[in-house]
């Protein structure tokens, strides 16, 4: 244990494997990433407090209540999965026993408390670090008779939400992108073994909750408290509603940045990766459409040499705070069932803060006005605030990017683009706001020479390319469609090209022609929603 509250120890229980009849099997592309220790902690020891972690969480999942107990009900009715052929992908109809991803197991590195106080936690913790702690609420009864497997799908079964994948990014969060299934069919999809890439995270206005109430009359949180650290003094998660989440082994989101939040956990397991401000991983970068196990296991490759992220692995009872301004991905280990809330706005003098008043400034389409040059410069001098207290942030340099283009510094904005793609090359964000930078920039007749050649760059081809590189490597544009439109501006460099030819000539960097027809070409195979 860690930090300045009392901790409450935890007994270690059993591994789960001693009580089975056959050993679990583990997935054979999961690797574990751990901190390196300078060659300071033993292999032995490393695995030592690895398995401490799991026979914790299994002791609180599993042994600390009698079978009566309506907790120990809840964690019996999720320990069996169907199992599904691995060829046919078709069930077996064999129920199997729960399989946890053993292998994503780590040591946490998060101060941990069992008894935080709301003092500690406003003195040490609030605006300023993660930090785990036993919620003071847990075990909620009445939370665990509504989620009991059985119990959540005769009531909330025929209930639809508005699903996602692992390669979907965050935004199932903020709106739908995918048809609605039943949760009943969510339940099953997550219930198997291999898992289906099926995650349900309710959207920040809370539609799931809504619709539960209106259509059953109730819903599986209606008894939900939250800790004490989040009311009150915590004006920023004020008129903020809980999100019901769900999903199965290997599901979780990718790394992304929000408001601060917390979460607490009722069922299941997940990993957390966490970076704080400055320090994000420029090397490997990062995006929102590759899953989180997927990044842990490239992580070890030799020629990324960023820093480790804060880990740690957060059981049933727990509750996970992050603030303002950290990179969060997270890894779920088994079926998982937790309530999270993210607070409203970003706590004033943090860096989100001053790019979500940049952003405010130059959003002209919900603002029903153009922004004004005074505004443009304010936006551009809260950009570079919020790059002083977050310099590696990819996204704010893609955002000052706009903020100076608007102003005509075409130069400088197209310097601040490209500093942001070296800071994070996997960004679909970044590359969709370079490709309508580059637009505008042969628009305007802007001439820059590319460094290594001496010749002025061809903004019709460095667009097509930057599009065809995020296709290729970074996130299929089919895919990619519901968030970041690369189409529309594709099919305008085709337009482009067709006016000037044959006067004007564009040669791709392989030393082709780039031609409207060979655009075009791209961009019906682009469109096809390919899943390979």
């Amino acid at each position: 244990m860690s930090g300045g509250g009392s901790a409450a120890p935890v007994e270690k229980a059993a591994p789960l494997s001693a009580r089975r009849d056959k050993k679990p099997k583990l997935l054979q592309s999961t690797l574990r990433r751990q901190k390196k220790k300078n060659g300071l902690f033993p292999s032995l020891l490393r695995h030592a407090v690895v398995a401490a972690v799991v026979s914790i969480i299994l002791y609180q999942t599993f042994f600390f209540l009698d079978s009566a107990d309506p907790v120990q009900i809840v964690q019996n009715s999720w320990s069996k999965q169907i199992e599904i052929d691995k060829r046919t992908r078709i069930p077996t109809g064999e129920m199997i026993d729960e399989i946890i991803l053993y292998e994503f197991m780590t040591e946490c590195e998060l101060d941990t408390y069992g008894n935080l106080s709301v003092e500690t936690f406003f003195a040490k913790y609030h605006g300023k670090k993660p930090v785990k702690f036993r919620s003071p609420n847990y075990p909620n009864v009445d939370i665990f008779k509504e989620i009991e497997r059985n119990t959540l799908l005769e009531k909330y079964g025929n209930v639809l939400v508005n699903v996602g994948t692992t390669t979907d990014g965050t935004f199932t969060l903020d709106k739908p992108i995918n048809a609605k299934r039943s949760l009943k069919q969510v339940v099953h999809d997550i219930s198997t073994w291999p898992p289906i890439d099926v995650y349900f995270s309710d959207s920040v206005d809370g539609e799931f909750i809504a619709d539960a109430r209106r259509v059953i009359g109730s819903t599986p949180i209606d008894a939900y408290r939250p800790p004490p650290h989040f009311t009150g003094i915590a004006k920023e998660f004020a008129g903020t509603a809980p999100r019901f989440t769900l999903g199965g082994g290997g599901g979780g989101l990718a790394f992304h940045q929000r408001t601060s939040s917390y979460t607490e956990l009722f069922l299941g397991a997940q990993r957390w990766s966490l970076y704080g401000p400055g320090n994000a991983p420029v090397h490997q970068g990062y995006s929102p459409f590759r899953p989180h196990s997927s990044w842990l296991n490239s992580s070890k490759l030799p020629q990324y040499n960023d820093s480790s992220p804060l880990e740690c692995v957060q059981g049933p009872g727990e509750v996970v705070y992050v603030p303002d301004d950290w990179l969060r991905a997270t890894l779920l280990l088994r079926p998982t069932i937790s309530i999270v809330r993210n607070a409203k706005s970003a706590l004033p003098g943090t860096a989100m803060y001053f790019q979500n008043k940049a952003v405010r400034l130059m959003d002209d389409e919900r603002r029903h006005k153009k922004a004004t040059a005074e505004e443009l410069r304010r936006a551009e001098k809260f950009l570079r605030r919020a790059l002083i207290l977050d310099p590696t942030n990819a996204r704010y340099y893609a955002q000052l990017s706009v903020a100076l283009s608007k102003q005509q510094k075409y130069v400088a904005g197209y310097g601040a683009i490209q500093k942001g793609l070296s800071l994070n090359n996997q960004s679909a964000f970044v590359r969709h706001k370079l490709v309508h930078l580059l637009l505008e920039l042969d628009t305007n007749g802007v001439v820059i020479e590319n460094e290594e050649t001496g010749k002025p760059i061809d903004w019709l081809v460095t667009a097509y390319e930057t599009s065809v590189e995020q296709h290729e490597n970074f996130g299929n544009l089919g895919w990619i469609y519901h968030h970041f439109d690369f189409i529309n501006p594709l099919t305008r460099i085709a337009d482009e090209i067709d006016k000037e030819y044959p006067v004007r000539e564009h040669i791709l960097s392989d030393g082709t022609h780039l031609t409207g027809d060979k655009v075009r070409v791209f961009i019906l195979r682009a469109a096809q929603k390919t899943w390979d």
